[in-house]
Order: C-alpha cells, then structure tokens, then sequence
C-alpha cells in the first residue's frame, strides 16, 4: 500500500464516522463522481479518502509506484480542495490483494463513491477493482454515473449534481432489508431536502384478489415505514406496483434525483452485476445509491478452510406483468 496524504486536517489516512471513501479511476472522462464525493464529504463534516486499485486486468494497468497514478490522485485532491477548501483529504494506492486487508482505511466511512463510465463501467460494473470496494466495506455505496445524457436542469453545475431537480425514489424489498433501505433513503432525503417516494412491487398470491393483494402490500408496507422511524408530517409517499422490480424502478428514474436500491443483486451474486444497475446507470444521470452486501458468519468446509459468503439483494421480488399502479400517501 503507498500513501500520499495531502490534508488540511491531523489524523491518518482513513474514511472515519463520517468520512467518504472514494474509488478513483484517472480514466474518467467526467468530474462528477469527485465534485459529488468532495460535496457528501463536506456535507458530513468529514475526510475524503480518494483511492486506487491496481486490480488483475489488461496488460498495462498502472503499478502502485506509477508516477500517472499519483499524478492523478494529487490532482484529484486539488480538485476537491478547489471545491470546498479546508476538507481534509487524503489519497491512498492499494495492491488488489490489500484491499480486503485494509479495515482501518474503510472502519467507518459514511460513503464509498464510485463512478460509471462508458459501457465497460468504469470502477464499477465489469471493473474488478470497483467490486473488490463494493465487497470490502460495511457503508452504502453511492455509483455516480461519469455522463450525462439528456437536458439538465437550468441550475449551477455545483447546486444540481445530487436530486436537485427530483425526489429521492427508494425501491423497498420486504422483510427486514425493506426497512434499511427506507432508513437510508429518509437520510437522504432530509440532507437533500427533497420528497421520498417509496417504490414496493408484490406478488398477487394464488387465490388472491387483486384488492386483496394490495391490501396486504400496503400493511406489509406500512409496517416497514414504522419500523424505519418515518413521521406522518415527513414529505414521503408510498408506490405500490404489480410490475416487475426492474421495470417499476426504471420507468420512474428519470424523474428521480437519487434511486437507492437493496443491492448491487444479480442472478450471479456478483457486486455491479445486477442488469437493473447498469441500466439505470446507461440511461439516467441520476446516482444509485447500493446498501452494502449482509455478511454471513464464515463456513467451515471439510478440509478445513473457512469460508465468507456474501448475500447481495436486489429490490425487491414482483411480477412480470404491467398492471395499474397504486399510490397511498402517508
């Protein structure tokens, strides 16, 4: 591991309660995944921890002794520093095998952000080094997509990165997963003052009448939200959909300023593997915000190794089938 650490502030190179973690690609052909990473850092009152990995791929990948890799990350923490002045920052290189071996540096951070960029996405999706952070800390993980398609709204670049223009739409899974992704997405939503609206796709249940089946989403989900603390006076409403997860989400993300989703999910179980990530992440210039994967107690296997296995959720589980969308407003 090489440290270059360039702050403003005293204490070693780590995310800290309410430090940000940054998962910094030099490739990046945008700002935005640093200015947002800067902005929640100094939203929280926190450090900013930009780093790299030099992750297994392409011939060619920089070393951690590369002179372009620090290059870049000093030039990141300029940046950044340009932005909010006084945040303390630090920037940290990381072999791929020390990634997993690096808690101190992760012990508490509020935040990993990582960015998408192109279809080969960048830090996240098939990049080995974004899953390698996706996996190794225990904090929500905000993916910024590095483009922006589409019009944007008429408002500075610096005031419009983050739900400026559009409320903070959480999909919510059921169980007790349900009630932390409502929990993250309320905190997002009154550091943004914005609204929340809270997306539940169900099953309609053999022998179960529709009116029947949406009675009971509804009870399942007002359950949740008083299990997530929310308030009758908070600006929040509920979305009760037959429509797959995936369909549900992305037909209403473009109105959205922030999505926060269970889980990276994915048939495969892989962190970025999830279609309805990257879909959102092609399409939209909304951010995505990920909770971080459960970890399960390790497994004993007969030769006597010990294993970790990782549960990554997705959003929820529905039907296939556009039906009509219902709408309860606490």
């Amino acid at each position: 591991m090489t440290q270059d650490v360039e702050q403003s502030g005293p204490g070693q190179p780590r995310g800290g309660s309410d430090g940000v973690l940054l998962g910094f690609d030099a490739g990046w052909d945008s700002p935005r995944p640093l200015r947002i990473a800067a902005d929640e850092a100094a939203a929280r009152q926190g450090r900013l921890v930009v780093i790299t990995v030099a992750a297994p791929g392409p011939v060619g990948r920089a070393t951690p002794h590369d002179p372009d890799v620090h290059r870049g990350q000093r030039a990141a923490a300029r940046a950044a520093r340009v932005r909010h002045p006084g945040l303390p920052i630090s920037t940290v290189h990381l072999h791929d095998g020390e990634v997993s071996r690096s808690e101190p540096l992760f012990a508490g951070a509020a935040r990993l952000v990582l960015g998408r960029t192109g279809q080969r996405g960048g830090l996240f999706g098939n990049d080995p080094a974004g899953r390698l952070l996706i996996r190794a800390v225990s904090c929500p993980t905000l993916v910024v997509p590095a483009h922006r398609p589409g019009p944007r709204p008429a408002l500075p670049v610096r005031d419009a990165e983050i739900g400026e223009w559009g409320p903070v739409l959480a999909a919510v899974p059921d169980g007790e997963r349900g009630a932390e992704v409502i929990r993250v997405a309320e905190e997002e939503r009154q550091r943004r003052g914005c609204e929340l609206h809270l997306l539940h796709a169900f099953d309609q249940l053999p022998g179960e009448s529709r009116s029947q089946a949406l009675h009971r989403a509804a009870d399942a989900m007002t359950a949740l939200t008083e299990e997530a603390g929310l308030g009758p006076g908070s600006a929040w409403c509920v979305i009760l959909t037959r429509q797959s997860p995936s369909e549900a989400v992305l037909e209403r993300a473009g109105a959205a300023g922030l999505v926060v989703l269970a889980g990276a999910g994915g048939t495969d179980g892989e962190p970025g593997g999830s279609r309805l990530v990257r879909d959102l992440l092609d399409r939209y210039t909304c951010p995505v915000v990920l909770l971080p994967a459960r970890r399960r107690p390790p497994i004993d296997d007969p030769a006597g190794a010990r294993h970790t296995r990782d549960s990554v959720p997705g959003c929820g589980r529905g039907t296939r089938r556009p039906e009509r969308t219902a709408a309860a407003t606490r």
